[in-house]
């Protein structure tokens, strides 16, 4: 018996590590409702305008939105999170990457219950996102044409709109709790908080920025998302339509940091530099000649 010893473990620690494996996938999303003239489109595909009678609408996560002025379209994401996006404006969801949730657990909390990562595009409009159920460790950030912002276990809004005339921005970001970090394109970050809001004006480059109270308006925008919410939190929370759109990732082609797990020394690949050769020169060398000598200047 002790013969197979050196054997069976190295066979047990193997079963363990399949079982314990995580699938990666690329997440999903639910279309709860729009109103006004919105459309979505899935990712290198056309356009869809959808009606109101098709609702709910699930689809894979990575979409574009585009919707006029007064109109709006609320979405629920299957990583907990939830978006209310107004228009005249634009966004897209560019990466959105989670370890497939369990049923069990999926089903006994409305919390996150995988890790996940977003990448969301916000070119112009209103957005209202609420990624409070998320985990510490799952990452939001939105890209804009200001700067960046990452949110942490957060409910908030940015209002982003654009003079083409003038070409200046003007853009505020509200907190109504969580964190939220705004990184503009000079490196600064300003970090917000429950109650604060963040007012720019001014070029792409170089904003005037103050940072303030939330305006009462605000406060009751963020009230129409909640109820909203609130109306659809059962279909939202409908893990089998987000479970037909899932689509597996490989490994390989997971970027950056990976979602689940510690990091494993072992399975690091080598990073191997290799040395181009020199390019011709553009140009014919140029040598530099020295003074003649006192004979030498006797013959000019």
């Amino acid at each position: 018996m002790l013969l197979y010893l050196p054997i069976f473990f190295p066979v047990l620690l193997l079963l363990a590590s399949i079982c314990d494996a995580k699938v990666t996938v690329r997440g999903a999303v639910i279309l709860h409702e729009l109103s006004g003239n919105v459309s979505i489109s899935h990712m290198g595909k056309g356009e869809v305008n959808f009606a109101v009678n098709q609702m709910p609408v699930s689809m894979q996560g990575l979409i574009g939105c585009r919707a006029n002025n007064g109109s709006y379209a609320f979405l629920s994401q299957s990583n907990r999170s939830t978006i209310l996006f107004e228009g005249d404006g634009s966004f897209t969801i560019d990466r959105f990457e989670q370890v497939i949730p369990g049923l069990l657990d999926w089903q006994s909390s409305q919390k996150e219950t995988s890790q996940s990562r977003v990448i969301l595009n916000f070119r112009e409009g209103k957005i209202t996102i609420d990624n409070r159920e998320m985990f510490d460790t799952s990452q939001y950030l939105v890209e804009t044409p200001l700067g960046s912002i990452q949110a942490s276990g957060a409910l908030w809004q940015m209002h982003i709109s654009f003079d083409s005339g003038s070409q200046r921005f003007d853009f505020r970001i509200s907190c109504r709790g969580g964190l939220v970090r705004f990184t503009d394109f000079t490196g600064k970050t300003y970090s917000l908080r429950n109650g604060q809001r963040l007012s720019g004006a001014g070029s792409q480059s170089n904003p005037s920025i103050e940072v303030g109270a939330i305006a009462e308006r605000t406060n009751n925008q963020i009230q129409l998302f909640l109820e909203l919410a609130k109306k659809y939190s059962s279909s939202a929370s409908n893990l089998a339509d987000y479970e037909s759109h899932f689509q597996v990732i490989e490994h390989n082609q997971i970027e950056g940091n990976k979602l689940v797990g510690k990091s494993d020394k072992t399975s690091r690949i080598p990073i191997v530099i290799e040395y181009s050769k020199d390019p011709p020169a553009v140009t014919r060398f140029r040598g530099e000649v020295k003074a003649p000598s006192l004979e030498e200047m006797d013959l000019f």
